[in-house]
């Protein structure tokens, strides 16, 4: 019977023969090698006795299939990694795919189950390896629309806040220029010193904006009391808060109470210097 079989010790797979009965008939050169078990203790035995998942319904009727001559059983490496269970030089264990045949009997009338395993564990790691490149790609292309859609909204407020005092300006020295204000009139002073803060406006936020050019943002806006002064500034300040907290995977928020103010907060995770980049 072994010298029938021999052939299976020349192949890359491992393999196995059972009876109807799931006594072991043949155990090839490539399992011992996988399981460490010598050929001469397994064969003659129920292989369930060494490995208790063969009596799991999912592989007990294929089996039953195959030993009445039906077609071919797939144990794939996605769902049954480890129909007979072995490790890797590092202990990790070795990823199977596995096909069931039928083998007519040598003295016929019947059939055994021929168990082929191919190790899968490489290619297996490989494809889980491209996936994950895969899903960190579109995740970095995600990451990357965000930002342009960020920036789009960025780039229209901030023409905005730019033409505003742009227009002040623009408007008084006109008046000037054309000489509908005299300039010696106290008018001709009002235009100059609007023109003048105006300007300072605009430094200040061109200011903050080369500061912070690098940064993705969300809009905001001064929050004014009845009664209350319009407070000096480019509004652009908690903006930039924000941004900079949630560019280290922070969050940003407040408490308020009318009439005893605002207390801001945020949240930052604990910097891991072996985390990965």
């Amino acid at each position: 019977m072994l010298a029938t079989y021999n052939i299976l010790d020349h192949i890359p797979l491992g393999a196995c023969i059972l009876r109807e009965d799931y006594v072991v008939l043949f155990w090839n050169s490539t399992l011992e090698l996988w399981t460490h078990i010598p050929r001469d203790q397994i064969i003659g035995t129920d292989i369930r006795q060494s490995y208790p998942l063969l009596q799991e319904a999912k592989f007990k009727i294929r089996l039953e299939s195959i030993f009445q001559g039906g077609p071919p059983a797939i144990f794939s490496s996605l769902l049954h990694r480890h129909v007979i269970p072995s490790t890797l030089r590092d202990g990790s264990p070795r990823i199977q795919h596995t096909t069931v045949t039928c083998l007519p009997t040598t003295e016929g009338g019947g059939f055994h189950a021929l168990l082929s395993m191919e190790d899968v564990t490489d290619p297996t790691r490989r494809m889980q390896e491209h996936r994950e490149m895969r899903d960190q790609a579109l995740q970095e292309v995600e990451q990357r629309k965000k930002a342009v859609r960020v920036k789009d909204e960025f780039v229209s407020m901030v023409s905005h806040e730019l033409r505003t005092p742009l227009t002040s300006i623009t408007g008084s020295l006109r008046l000037l220029i054309g000489g509908v204000v005299p300039l010696e009139s106290p008018q001709a002073w009002a235009m100059i010193d609007i023109a003048n803060r105006n300007a300072e406006r605009l430094l200040r936020l061109i200011n903050d904006i080369l500061d912070i050019q690098k940064c993705i943002f969300q809009k905001f806006a001064q929050s004014i009391e009845p009664g209350s002064r319009q407070k000096e500034g480019t509004g652009l300040g908690l903006n930039i808060s924000q941004k900079i907290i949630e560019l280290h995977d922070g969050q940003i928020g407040f408490e308020t109470q009318q009439g005893e103010g605002t207390t801001f907060y945020f949240n930052l995770p604990v910097w891991n210097a072996n985390a990965p980049s």
